[in-house]
């Protein structure tokens, strides 16, 4: 009887470590890369690598914590006792589940999406306050200044000035 239930300690640790790496693989890469936050090299690289990694780690962690859980569902005993272990199995598979869901969502790439559409207004009805910085683009004889406040948070425009293609970015 002590050695089941050692076996089934060791599948709630094993269930408990599946979820805490799977949390990590999906919020390293959004801790570390999160925005106007510097970040050191090793740091990044680690997160690069994690991003690069986290979906197969998902994985193996989606089916190392049902592993760990079906002993914990299947196992008898009082109604309390059960309950627990089957509270305690699917929150673990559920945190797994939306930690692998996460590594799926790349959040950066759709918040800086490049802008491709530009509303162009003449410079003395444009809303930018006096200490922005914009980037100024000159094709020609047409000019355009674009605020480097927006180009932070989207970091491409891609626009067309006099019919000729123009990437911004900063």
């Amino acid at each position: 009887m002590l050695e089941r239930e050692v076996r089934i300690g060791r599948r709630a640790a094993a269930l408990a470590a599946a979820a805490l790496v799977a949390v990590g693989a999906a919020g390293l890469p959004y801790y570390v890369m999160r925005p106007f936050r510097a970040q050191g090299a090793r740091e990044l690289a680690l997160a690069l690598v994690t991003l690069r990694w986290s979906p197969l780690i998902a994985a193996a962690c989606v089916a190392a914590g049902i592993w760990a859980a079906i002993p914990l569902w299947r196992r008898a005993g009082s109604l309390w006792a059960r309950g627990a272990r089957r509270a305690a199995a699917g929150a673990g598979l559920l945190v797994i589940g939306l930690s692998a869901l996460g590594t799926q969502v790349r959040v950066f790439e759709r918040m800086f999406a490049p802008m491709s559409s530009t509303h162009v207004v003449p410079a003395d009805a444009a809303r930018v306050e006096p200490d922005d910085m914009v980037l100024a683009v000159r094709v020609g004889g047409a000019r355009r200044a674009y605020p480097v406040r927006t180009l932070a948070y989207h970091h491409v425009l891609n626009d067309e000035i006099d019919g000729i293609p123009v990437v911004a970015t900063f």
